[in-house]
């Protein structure tokens, strides 16, 4: 168990940053947009039954791509002294405030209309709140329970996923749930608050192990 919550902390964590990386660079006029350069890739997108623009494959697949290297990479130093504890701090802001520093740094990247411009400060606040709430907890000095954890960072993702429109309507897609290419879909809209509450987890879990080893 310790070694599949590693593991799971390690890729969510590449996962996590992965995402950011390819949505900033997907947005540059210089990004090659694979997809639809490449036969063989639109044949899958055709395939998949993708019922938004190539731009969602691509978000979706390079992303997991370059966490699947990230992720061989943390594997390959996870023994490092620096890597243990780069993954009991580091990872834990980035999971916990990735999503909302971008938004603020990137207000129009938001995929509907963004709430982010005119709240800029109440929501900076919330931010510096959420890392200090996290360092609390590491530093094992957060007065809540774990339960009380879960609520609090669900309502964190909840508020940003909402401020930056990163949801949409399941009623949308003709195809339904059973087919693959409402999942990428799903994936691409839902995708980084998800990963980020999923990372936010795994990172506090990750800790409390660390907690009881020592």
């Amino acid at each position: 168990m310790k070694n599949h919550l590693q593991w799971a902390h390690e890729f969510l964590f590449s996962l996590n940053l992965s995402w950011v990386l390819i949505w900033m660079e997907r947005g540059h006029p210089s990004w090659p947009m694979l997809v639809e350069r490449s036969p063989h890739l639109m044949k899958i997108y055709g395939r998949l039954r993708i019922e938004d623009p190539p731009a969602v494959l691509d978000q979706v697949m390079w992303s997991f791509i370059l966490a699947f290297l990230l992720f061989l990479l943390l594997r390959f130093i996870a023994q490092l002294t620096i890597t243990r504890v780069l993954l009991c701090t580091f990872a834990g802001g980035l999971a916990l405030g990735i999503l909302p520093i971008f938004y603020l740094v990137f207000p129009s990247s938001a995929m509907g209309p963004s709430r982010v411009m005119p709240h800029t400060a109440p929501l900076l606040a919330e931010t510096v709140c959420v890392l200090i709430c996290g360092l609390l907890f590491y530093l094992k000095r957060l007065p809540i329970s774990w339960a009380g954890c879960l609520a609090f960072v669900l309502l964190h993702f909840g508020l940003w996923g909402w401020m930056t429109s990163s949801y949409v309507s399941l009623q949308r897609y003709r195809h339904g749930l059973w087919n693959l290419g409402t999942w990428v879909s799903i994936a691409f809209y839902f995708g980084f608050p998800l990963i980020g509450f999923l990372s936010s987890v795994t990172w506090g879990l990750y800790v409390r192990k660390a907690w009881q080893m020592k």
